[in-house]
C-alpha cells in the first residue's frame, strides 16, 4: 500500500516548491528520507538547478527520474489544451517583439522617448511570460498530479528497494526546474555524460490520474519489459501505449533522448487525444491511488 505518511508529506506538507526556499525545505526532507533508508544522497548545483541523486549514477542499471519543482496557479481553460497553451505562448511572444516597434510611432522627434518606450514594453509585456514560467509569482498549492505524484513514486520506491540485495543497481533522481526549461535535467545530462551509456532511463511525469499508462520515447525493450511487468500486476487493466516522443510532452526525458530514456505517465483519452488531467491548475488535487500502486508494483517489477 501506498505510505500516507509520505503523500502527507508530499502533497501538503512540501506542497508548493516553486521559489528556492520551499524548494531547500523540500530537499531536506529528501535527503532525511534517503538517511532513513540508507541511501547516499548528493545535491548536485549550478547556477539553475539543484537536483537530488539518490544511489550511485556511474553503478545504476536503471536510473528513475521526476521533476520535483512545481508550476504558478494558472486558469484552467488557458492549459486544458497542450497545444493550445503551447499556441498562445508562441503567439504572445512574436506580438511581444513586434508591437514595441509600432506602439510609440506618435513620437516622431524623440528619438531616446521612443526608444525608451519600446524597452517599457517590453519589460512590461515579459511579465506574464516569466509569471507563466514560474520565475515570479505565487505557487499553486495544489500539484497532486504534476509532479508530486511523480516524487511519491521514487520516494515509494526507494523505500520498498531498500534492503534490495540489488539495490544499488537504481538510482533516483528529484530534477530541478523542469518548469522553467527542463533546467535540472540538462545540467543532470551535462554533469553526467558519460556515465548514463547504457542506461534505463524512466522519467515519472504525472502518473497521479488517468486511464492510459502512456510510455513516450523509442525504447522497445524498456517498453516491452514494462509490458511484461505489467501483465504480471493483479487486478491493472489499464490500455498501456506506446507514443512518439512530442514537443508537447517535453518533460525531463526529452532531454535525456540520446540515451532512450522514457517517460512513463497516466493520461486521460478525450476526443481522440491524450490529456494530463488539471495540471498547473488549483484543480490538481486528486490522485488515484489504487493506479499508482499498480504502477509502482510494474516498476518494481523490473528491478
Amino acid at each position: 500500500m501506498m505510505n500516507k505518511v509520505t503523500i502527507d508529506n508530499v502533497t501538503k506538507r512540501f506542497n508548493r516548491r516553486m521559489k528556492r526556499k520551499d524548494k531547500d525545505e523540500f530537499l531536506e526532507y529528501v535527503k532525511t528520507f534517503a538517511a532513513e533508508n540508507s541511501y547516499p544522497v548528493v545535491i548536485e548545483k549550478n547556477t539553475l538547478a539543484q537536483n537530488a541523486v539518490v544511489g550511485s549514477v556511474r553503478n545504476a542499471k536503471y536510473i528513475f527520474t521526476a521533476h520535483y519543482d512545481t508550476p504558478p496557479a494558472m486558469p484552467a481553460f488557458l492549459v486544458k489544451n497542450q497545444i493550445f497553451f503551447l499556441f498562445i505562448q508562441f503567439i504572445y511572444i512574436v506580438f511581444l517583439f513586434v508591437i514595441p516597434f509600432f506602439f510609440p510611432l506618435f513620437i516622431r522627434d524623440n528619438a531616446i522617448l521612443r526608444i525608451s518606450l519600446r524597452i517599457l514594453v517590453l519589460i512590461i509585456g515579459f511579465i506574464p511570460f516569466i509569471y507563466i514560467m514560474g520565475f515570479m509569482g505565487k505557487g499553486n498549492k495544489n500539484n497532486y498530479n504534476d509532479n508530486s505524484s511523480g516524487v511519491i513514486m521514487l520516494l515509494e520506491m526507494m523505500e520498498a528497494l531498500k534492503d534490495a540485495e540489488n539495490r544499488n543497481d537504481y538510482c533516483f533522481v528529484f530534477f530541478d526546474n523542469e518548469e522553467k526549461g527542463l533546467f535540472g535535467s540538462k545540467f543532470f545530462q551535462a554533469f553526467h555524460r558519460k556515465k548514463l551509456d547504457g542506461k534505463n532511463i524512466i522519467n515519472l511525469d504525472c502518473v497521479g490520474i488517468g486511464d492510459n499508462l502512456n510510455v513516450y520515447g523509442n525504447n522497445p525493450l524498456v517498453f516491452q519489459a514494462i509490458r511484461e511487468s505489467a501483465q504480471k500486476v493483479e487486478g491493472f487493466d489499464l490500455p498501456i501505449n506506446s507514443l512518439k516522443m512530442k514537443i508537447t510532452k517535453a518533460s525531463d526525458h526529452y532531454t535525456l533522448r540520446r540515451y532512450k530514456a522514457l517517460m512513463l505517465c497516466l493520461e486521460t483519452k478525450k476526443k481522440k487525444r491524450f490529456i494530463m488531467e488539471n495540471i498547473h491548475t488549483s484543480k490538481d488535487t486528486v490522485l488515484e491511488l489504487d493506479k499508482m500502486e499498480k504502477i509502482k508494483e510494474i516498476l518494481l517489477g523490473l528491478c
